[in-house]
């Protein structure tokens, strides 16, 4: 049980400088690695939502 019972999330997730993150995922949060995907959809790269027709 949580002494505090009011949720306050997630407020920043950092990357050390000089490291990029180049993996790919579904918009549901799956990491498909870093491979761009072939199958169209939307899909999270680094931080920018990429749409593949």
């Amino acid at each position: 049980m949580l002494d505090d019972p009011i949720a306050t999330g997630v407020s920043e997730i950092s990357i050390p400088t000089g490291q990029v993150n180049n993996s790919w995922y579904t918009i549901d949060g799956r990491c498909l690695g870093d491979i761009k995907p072939t199958a169209p959809g939307f899909y999270i790269n680094g931080s920018h939502k990429v749409l593949v027709r």
